[in-house]
């Protein structure tokens, strides 16, 4: 590698953080890999969650909060690389204990508002 295309290879990478173009959205990839790092990290040093979960739940879950903070990223790629950081570990540190939290409220209000079953089983019938 020549002088001319080592200088040019260190000004493009001091211009900016690396961008991969992931379902036509710009991706940082420092920000990306260090936030799901963040995740998987902070979730192995994290409390046990209020109910046992099954191996194929944890990975799951992990895995969702994962896509959570990629997603993060992808619609602020400007924000800092400490801040997305920072952001993945607090998630992955308390993410499944609230995700737990919020499902056991949400679930028994969306049967509240769907009502008992009919006993036909048809919810379009007319009375």
């Amino acid at each position: 590698m020549s002088a001319s295309n080592r200088m040019e290879a260190a000004a493009a990478a001091a211009s900016g953080p690396v961008m991969v173009n992931l379902l036509g959205y710009p991706v940082p990839v420092l920000a990306a890999l260090l936030s799901v790092l963040g995740v998987i990290l902070a979730s192995l040093i994290a409390p046990p969650p209020p109910r046992p979960l099954a191996r194929w739940q944890m990975v799951a879950l992990v895995t969702l909060l994962c896509i959570l903070v990629v997603g993060l990223v992808i619609t602020d790629p400007d924000r800092s690389l400490v801040v997305s950081t920072c952001w993945a570990i607090g998630i992955g540190y308390t993410g499944l204990p609230i995700i737990q939290a919020i499902q056991e409220r949400i679930f028994p209000r969306v049967a509240d508002l769907a009502g008992p079953p009919s006993a036909t089983g048809d919810s379009n019938e007319n009375p």
